[in-house]
């Protein structure tokens, strides 16, 4: 999946790093890189709400038994797929976000 998704940046850890396919991406090895991430702001970032921005990809074998990457944008996702509000009590709306 590595490869097939072309990734620029991949964020991981020394004790996985072995187990990943060679990769022309930049590699930030997370537990290697405490000291400069504890000097990064810990405000959030500011994001873009466009409908239209990707919200998460997922891979899938489907029939074909070959990984392949699937798209979803903001507004196709909707909140009431999340399972972890519903054990806490809350409703999700009826409706997906756009």
């Amino acid at each position: 999946m590595v490869v097939e998704s072309e990734v620029s940046l991949l964020l991981t850890h020394s004790s996985t790093r072995s187990s990943l396919p060679e990769t022309t991406a930049r590699v930030v090895l997370l537990d290697r890189e405490n000291e400069a991430l504890s000097k990064s702001p810990a405000t959030n970032i500011l994001l873009s709400n466009d409908p239209n921005h990707l919200a998460y990809l997922i891979y899938t074998s489907g029939s074909t038994g070959k990984p392949k990457g699937v798209m979803i944008p903001r507004a196709r996702w909707s909140i009431s797929s999340c399972p972890w509000p519903k054990p806490l009590g809350w409703r999700p709306p009826t409706r997906s976000w756009r």
